[in-house]
């Protein structure tokens, strides 16, 4: 609800007042009254004016020493900050606070909602102080003196000194100050005239007579001057001839051009597989080189002298058995090696004759008789007494 009422106000303010591009130089487009008694400093915060105001002995207390709200719509003070002890004279806006130079020797930052002082800044010896306007974008305070015709430009926000010109527009008399974006304007009691001023030179660029006598006050609303008069107690808005500044546009920097993406190689034609042969009679597996056939090393022939054999020692059974195996010799059969026929030892028989336990040659047909066959008991015997020998021989 109250942005939208801010919105109407603005608008009904543009409707209503004549536009400065159809008004002559030093026109008064608008008149309101002050906020109260010797307003010796303007200011413009984008919407509204700020007064500062003196005031004296003859007039309320209230009055006295404050800074005062006006709305441009209206003429009506929508705000009031009492500043009792402190005599301002030059107001400025710097876009969040208030700056004013108090008793022509200090700079104060005011807060525009409690009016706290928030910072003091104290300015070089060059004189009376008087009228003060600032340079936001540039970074700079401009200070006028009432007494030398001298403007002093200071960094801002530090107040650091930075040179001092002198006004070409007269040696008395300076009042307020403003800046209008590119200049400076000055207002001169002595002359009744205001002037735009180069900052830098002093240099006078243009002048417009004022709308009054007493014009101290002095602040620029984007279109037009607002001055203060202190004989009137009157806010005048008056037209002026402001150049217009071509500012070109800063030159674009062409885009880079894009890099064209690497050409991508196509890929190689896709090969057809090898044709796989048919299978032939022949043998076609892997066969291991052929080796020739390596003669073995030749032996060295060396000589081997015969080793004597120690022959082991042959142990013999005793005796008593040495004579039974002569008896057994003596009593085995004969071997006839060149007949094949088994000649058995010979008996002598109770009549005196001899005999074989057999008789067998190639062809005869004949077969042993049951006393043919005692004899055989001999070789039982001789076994037997073989094994006897042999289970009684020593061991080595």
């Amino acid at each position: 609800m109250r942005n939208t009422a801010f919105v109407s106000a603005c608008a009904l303010f543009c409707v209503l007042r004549p536009h400065p591009g159809d008004a002559a130089p030093g026109e008064v487009l608008k008149t309101l009254p002050a906020p109260g008694y010797y307003t010796t400093g303007l200011a413009f915060d984008g919407t509204d004016l700020w007064a500062a105001n003196l005031a004296d002995a003859s007039h309320p207390d209230e009055l006295w020493y404050a800074f005062f709200r006006v709305s441009i719509a209206s003429g009506l003070v929508v705000q009031t900050i009492p500043m009792k002890g402190y005599t301002f004279h030059g107001l400025a806006w710097d876009g969040a606070a208030l700056w004013g130079d108090e008793k022509y020797t200090k700079l104060r930052k005011v807060s525009a909602s409690t009016g706290l002082v928030l910072e003091t800044l104290t300015l070089p010896s060059d004189g009376l102080a008087y009228g003060l306007a600032i340079d936001v974008a540039g970074g700079m305070f401009f200070v006028s003196h009432n007494d030398n015709a001298t403007i002093t430009r200071l960094a801002y926000p530090s107040g650091k000194p930075l040179g001092t010109v002198t006004s070409g527009a007269g040696s008395k008399g300076f009042g307020g100050l403003a800046w209008d974006g590119a200049a400076l304007w000055h207002s001169n009691l002595s002359t009744k005239t205001l002037s735009r001023i180069d900052p830098t030179t002093g240099a006078v660029l243009t002048s417009i007579p004022a709308p009054a006598s007493g014009c101290e006050g002095l602040t620029f609303d984007g279109e037009a001057l607002w001055v203060a008069s202190t004989a009137t107690d009157l806010l005048y808005r008056v037209a002026i001839e402001v150049p217009v500044v071509t500012v070109e546009p800063p030159l674009i920097a062409e885009p880079p051009l894009i890099a064209e993406p690497p050409l991508i190689a196509e890929p190689p034609p896709a090969t057809e597989p090898p044709e796989i042969a048919e299978p032939t009679g022949e043998d076609t597996s892997w066969k291991p080189p052929e080796v020739g056939l390596v003669e073995p090393p030749r032996l060295m022939e060396t000589s081997v002298e015969p080793t004597s054999v120690v022959s082991e020692p042959v142990l013999l059974p005793p005796e008593p058995v040495q004579d039974a195996l002569s008896t057994a010799e003596s009593l085995a059969p004969a071997t006839a090696e060149s007949t094949g026929v088994l000649v058995g030892p010979t008996f002598t028989l109770a009549d005196g004759g001899a005999t074989t336990p057999a008789q067998t040659s190639a062809g005869c047909g004949c077969e042993t008789s049951p006393r043919d066959s005692v004899p055989r008991w001999g070789s039982v015997f001789v076994l037997l007494l073989c094994g006897l020998a042999l289970k009684t021989r020593p061991h080595a």
